[in-house]
């Protein structure tokens, strides 16, 4: 019987524990090799869209981003996007 409660508390409690992650994009990062960590960023803006769940964000150092690096972004239907209480964040590294 300790074991169940102990296990329905567990799952009850494992969303909180569950923490949102921010990614990092440069100009001079790499989609192939980066793995979004501020010491490792993205190329482009889209690899972070393409990668985030509800509640990370995507912060996008300064630069130039040009249309071989995807300045355009996309964000699909089908992606996860999020929710009102977990947004998708983007935004700009130095505002």
């Amino acid at each position: 019987m300790l074991i169940r409660l102990l296990l329905i508390l567990f799952v009850l409690a494992l969303p909180r524990l569950v923490q949102a992650t921010t990614y990092y994009v440069d100009p001079t990062g790499n989609d192939t090799t980066g793995t979004g960590a501020i010491g490792a960023p993205w190329l482009t803006p889209q690899k972070c869209v393409d990668t985030v769940v509800a509640g990370d964000t995507c912060s996008i150092n300064d630069g130039t981003y040009s249309s071989s690096n995807a300045n355009l972004i996309a964000i699909s239907t089908s992606a996860d996007s999020g929710n009102s209480s977990n947004p998708i964040t983007l935004k700009s590294t130095n505002p």
